[in-house]
């Protein structure tokens, strides 16, 4: 049976930049205490938000994932070179341990044992039952919450006792072994009776911020609004105390104060995005106590509008087509990423993971061809005015809306370089650029106009999350999901499923192939180039490696360690 290890996702090639030798990356989670030094070990990292809470659901906010790694952890995590590791679970299913079962109907179950010992932050017991109430809350539509694709393949999530916990899939699905990685686990005791009597208000509660209780190597002591956390170490932790006693993480909605903070000497750390190349070769060149490193990361892509298509001409794929092809994308990586990336010809794969080369020819490519690109919005019917911008029939102006956080980053100046081009082709272009905070309005993203300009994660386990048409936002799932585009076609939605319950490798990746081309020719989002995720790491850090896509958040952070 196919597993996840045995056709490898994610590639996670980490890069030292400009850089002399730094901390030796680690590769196993656990290992034995360590004694420890009378002074209490604390370090100060620093994220690009102010994340509102740590509740499922919120949008795509820097950082907040980072801060529930360090408090809430999975049953597994995938490490620095991409391989994963057992956390609260004893080991993750597999066909050779026999965890992994694939019955004679095609239906699957995937058993799970938890670590014994195991308790949440105020000492009480984590069981099963935490990860059935858990399940029970994220699929609950009413919340509103942005459910994992893997709950449409089950069919039953049953605590067989307070260890052991079974998952019967209705069909073969590829990624059983990613379920349980979420740090979504949820206190049962705690929050319970809050979800069984007034459930509008279970994701409100100040649980979710300062009172927030997990089963992760740290413990919340401390949330200032528009300051900072403190987090504790954990003594109970499942694979032991971690090293440091206390980690400071300091809020900023500001790249260039994210910058500052460093280069003061006042950060240990940097954990999350928010690093620009350009920034990081400053604080190589001005940092004396710490260095630079650089990893693959997520790619910068643009939304439509298709639920509806706003303007409505979006909604023609020659339209998309010729606003592509009028963006020299190779321009913005030579300039913008000092030619560190690449194009993105599609947002599905990077073209260092080993399945691109097999789905390459499945590509619909889009070259710099401005001329061409004029002469497809003259061919929809509109003409150029005296101001050398487009006009319909009615003669009413083609105006289009790009939204965006943050602008002084790479994937903001893309933005920039983009609305000029576009300028250039006679096109009105209204550059809308919101507050970091706005991120958590789902509503917002999913409702804007135009084009939402974004750096997101796609990969081969989360398509559906940001294909699917179950997964567009609307005001009946309370417009949660990531289907960003609001794209949705019966085609799509089938190519999706037949993927994630393929196991064979030849079927699974002619699937595959298809979905790539079916993205590509329908311009179903806009790609632009891969990104890079820059780590500041100062010099009294220990067993910290850079952070890259594809990789549990702080999966290590218990073994962080800092000199004196």
């Amino acid at each position: 049976m196919h597993k996840r290890n045995a056709w490898p996702m994610i590639s996670v090639a980490l890069l030292v930049l400009l850089s002399g030798c730094g901390p030796s990356p680690t590769t196993s989670p656990s290992g034995a205490p360590e004694s420890r030094p009378s002074t209490p070990k604390r370090i100060t990292t620093i994220i690009l938000s102010d994340p509102p809470s740590l509740a499922p659901g919120v949008g795509p906010v820097p950082g907040r994932d980072e801060l529930r790694q360090l408090v809430n952890v999975g049953l597994t995590v995938v490490d620095a070179v991409g391989t994963r590791q057992p956390m609260l679970a004893e080991a993750f299913p597999t066909v050779d341990n026999g965890l992994w079962n694939v019955l004679p109907d095609g239906r699957m179950e995937t058993t799970w044992t938890l670590r014994p010992g195991i308790v949440w932050h105020d000492g009480a017991p984590f069981t099963t039952d935490d990860l059935v109430f858990s399940a029970q809350v994220l699929q609950d539509r009413e919340l509103g919450i942005a459910i994992d694709a893997a709950f449409a393949f089950i069919q039953n999530i049953e605590a067989v006792d307070a260890r052991t916990i079974r998952v019967s899939w209705r069909r073969p699905y590829i990624w059983a072994d990613d379920f349980f990685t979420s740090t979504s686990s949820m206190p049962k005791h705690l929050l319970e009776r809050t979800y069984t009597e007034s459930k509008e208000d279970l994701l409100n509660l100040p649980f979710w911020t300062d009172d927030f209780v997990g089963n992760g190597p740290f413990k919340m002591t401390e949330w200032v609004r528009g300051s900072h956390i403190i987090v504790k170490a954990n003594d109970r932790y499942a694979v032991g105390k971690p090293k440091l006693d206390e980690i400071l993480v300091r809020f900023v909605l500001d790249p260039s104060t994210l910058v500052t903070n460093i280069l003061a000497g006042s950060v240990d750390l940097s954990m999350s995005r928010g690093i620009s190349l350009e920034q990081s070769l400053q604080i190589r060149n001005q940092w004396r106590d710490g260095q630079v490193y650089v990893a693959p990361s997520l790619q910068i892509l643009m939304y439509p509008q298709f639920m509806p298509p706003t303007p409505p001409i979006m909604g023609d794929v020659r339209f998309r087509r010729a606003l592509l092809q009028s963006i020299d994308r190779q321009a913005l990586v030579d300039n913008l990423m000092g030619g560190q990336s690449s194009v993105a010809h599609t947002t599905i794969l990077r073209p260092t993971e080993p399945e691109y080369k097999e789905v390459e020819s499945s590509i619909v490519r889009y070259e710099y061809e401005p001329r061409a690109a004029a002469e497809a919005i003259e061919g929809l019917g509109f003409s150029k005015g005296a101001d050398g911008f487009y006009r319909d029939a009615a003669n009413q102006p083609l105006v289009v809306e790009i939204h965006t956080s943050v602008s002084q980053d790479s994937k903001g100046q893309a933005m920039l370089a983009i609305a000029d081009a576009w300028q250039q082709l006679g096109v009105t272009i209204r550059p809308v650029v919101f507050p970091v905070a706005k991120i958590a309005d789902s509503e917002y993203l999913m409702t804007r106009p135009g084009f939402y300009h974004v750096r997101h994660p796609h990969n081969m386990t989360n398509l559906e999350s940001y294909l699917h048409s179950t997964k567009a936002g609307i005001p009946e799932n309370r417009f949660s999901g990531m289907n960003y585009a609001r794209y949705s076609t019966p085609e799509m939605d089938v190519l999706l499923e037949r993927f994630n319950s393929t196991i064979p490798t030849n079927p699974r990746r002619e699937l595959l192939k298809q979905i790539v081309h079916h993205v590509t020719d329908q311009v179903i989002f806009l790609g632009l180039f891969y990104d890079v995720e820059v780590t500041a790491i100062g010099n009294r850090m220990k067993n910290v490696t850079g952070r890259g896509e594809g990789v549990t958040k702080n999966w290590d952070s218990h073994i962080w360690d800092a000199a004196d």
